[in-house]
């Protein structure tokens, strides 16, 4: 993505399991909520919930720009690696604390923050910075 040489395939693949991925997000964050010992805790989650359907919203009309129809996107079939890790974190967080939740969400929110982070350093595509910010 950085140099531009990623194929468009790929990055639909992306797009697709990424919005798959969302979906399950939101239902770990609605499992955060639930066990939350205090109020503060229980908000800052629902917000988070918040943010990531304003995130689905925008990712939807992202995929347009790629002819990618909201209909494709909620009949895409799970691809193993991601079904892996949602499940693993969802089992974590059935079993575990908050905290070791979150823990095991960590790779995936602070891989994505240095990713994006980076690649707003570099200079690439147009599509590809809109789905940057």
């Amino acid at each position: 993505m950085s140099n531009g040489t990623l194929p468009l395939f790929c990055f639909k693949n992306y797009l697709l399991q990424d919005y798959i991925f969302l979906q399950k997000f939101i239902k770990i964050l609605c499992l955060s909520a639930y066990k939350a010992k205090t109020v503060d805790d229980r908000d800052r989650s629902l917000n988070f919930v918040m943010g990531i359907k304003h995130e689905l919203n925008l990712h939807i009309k992202y995929c347009q720009k790629f002819n990618i129809s909201k209909s494709k996107l909620l009949s895409t079939k799970e691809k193993l690696q991601n079904r892996a890790y949602t499940d693993y974190v969802l089992n974590i967080g059935s079993k575990k604390s908050n905290l070791e939740l979150f823990i095991a969400l960590s790779p995936c929110i602070i891989g994505y923050g240095e990713i994006g982070h980076n690649l707003s350093k570099i200079k690439i595509g147009k599509k590809q910075i809109r789905f940057l910010d």
